[in-house]
């Protein structure tokens, strides 16, 4: 069950990451970079901790006939992690942060998007409601 539910999170995660056609993701560039960013950098410290740890955290994988020890185990899975998550999310956090940069795009023309409400008029995020006073053009 736990396969099933970290499967369709990940896909679900995946989808908003990447362009997969015919399915578009709905946030800019810049949110999917921080995303795959927070993403890999919360495997990074779950990894740390793992690796770090001078006993085995698992006890369920230290078997009488195991040829590592459970802590050399985990730490060569922790090895895996930072591997296998640095592979995935490096290149799509540098392909989408490359392509909201390009020459093509007008990076200071998606964040004035991003920071103004459907009135066109700034608004001060966290506070709901368009900032009062002069409006710059």
């Amino acid at each position: 069950m736990e396969l099933v539910t970290l499967l369709a999170a990940g896909i679900g995660l995946w989808l908003e990451l990447v362009s997969s056609p015919p399915l578009e993701p709905r946030l800019p560039n810049p949110h999917r970079a921080a995303i795959a960013a927070l993403a890999m950098w919360s495997t990074w410290v779950v990894g740390y901790a793992l690796g770090l740890a001078n006993h085995a955290v698992f006890h369920g994988y230290d078997g009488p006939g195991s040829s590592l020890s459970a802590v050399a185990d985990q730490q060569f899975t922790v090895g895996l992690v930072w591997a296998v998550s640095a592979c995935c999310f490096v290149p799509v956090i540098f392909v989408t942060m490359l392509r909201w940069l390009s020459p093509g795009d007008n990076p200071d023309e998606e964040l004035q998007r991003l920071a103004r409400d459907d009135r066109q008029l700034p608004v001060v995020r966290g506070w709901g409601r368009p900032a009062r006073g002069r409006l710059h053009s």
